[in-house]
């Protein structure tokens, strides 16, 4: 074979390219979310412990969205003064989107660990992201 079939893709490469196609599609909603808290960022109001995002790192939007989600009833009463708060629609989209980025964001705890050596874990990461699709 001389070792022509021995490449291996960097799982957490590969996560990664699988979560941006995924936010590309419902960057819309995630704009919604990320002007609001902006908007409660630019002195206004105060923005407590709600996150916002590193475009560029995919698990730091997870994060702000998640939290954004705890947030969900302050953001309605906010009213419509800009792009966000977020609709309806957009709280159903972030609420989808986060049951499908919490697959990925373990997933890619667990395959880029610095310290251990990971891929023997590739595989199981493989068939725990496509059970745990299959259940959404």
């Amino acid at each position: 074979m001389k070792g022509e079939f021995m490449h291996m893709r960097c799982a957490g490469h590969i996560i990664n390219l699988i979560v941006k196609d995924k936010l590309a599609e419902v960057e819309e909603s995630i704009a919604a979310i990320r002007n609001t808290i902006t908007y409660v960022d630019s002195g206004k109001l105060k923005r407590g412990r709600l996150p916002l995002d590193v475009p560029t790192r995919w698990n730091s939007t997870y994060l702000m969205l998640k939290r954004a989600l705890k947030f969900k009833v302050a953001f309605d009463k906010m009213g419509k003064k800009r792009v966000g708060p977020p609709t309806i629609d957009d709280w159903r989209v972030v609420e989808s989107l986060e049951k499908f980025l919490i697959i990925f964001y373990n997933s890619t705890l667990i395959v880029s660990a610095s310290t251990t050596l990971s891929a023997h874990k590739c595989y199981g990461e493989i068939v725990n992201i496509a059970s745990n699709l299959k259940l959404l």
